[in-house]
């Protein structure tokens, strides 16, 4: 984490997001692309999006489902300041 005086960098952010996410999906694999740090009601976030593959179920869904079912896009915010989440969501 940063000092109280300092923003967090995009490095770390996206460290804490995907320790956020993996805490919650343990089998998943993430992957960012897009950062960005905006200003909402004088608050300074990190607006993430990217892509979370979720872990197979079982060797039977290997060969019967598709392969993108298990996919699915990301958009989170956090704090800019303290590292915390603010908001994600999975579509």
């Amino acid at each position: 984490m940063a000092e109280d005086n300092q923003l967090l960098n995009e490095t770390e952010v996206q460290n804490l997001a995907a320790k956020f996410l993996l805490a919650k999906y343990p089998k998943a694999h993430i992957r960012f692309s897009g950062i960005q740090l905006v200003t909402i009601e004088n608050i300074q976030l990190y607006q993430m999006r990217g892509k979370i593959a979720m872990g197979s179920r079982g060797i039977w869904q290997r060969f019967t489902a598709d392969k993108d079912a298990d996919l699915y896009a990301v958009e989170m915010e956090i704090d800019a300041w303290q590292g915390r989440v603010i908001n994600y969501e999975l579509r």
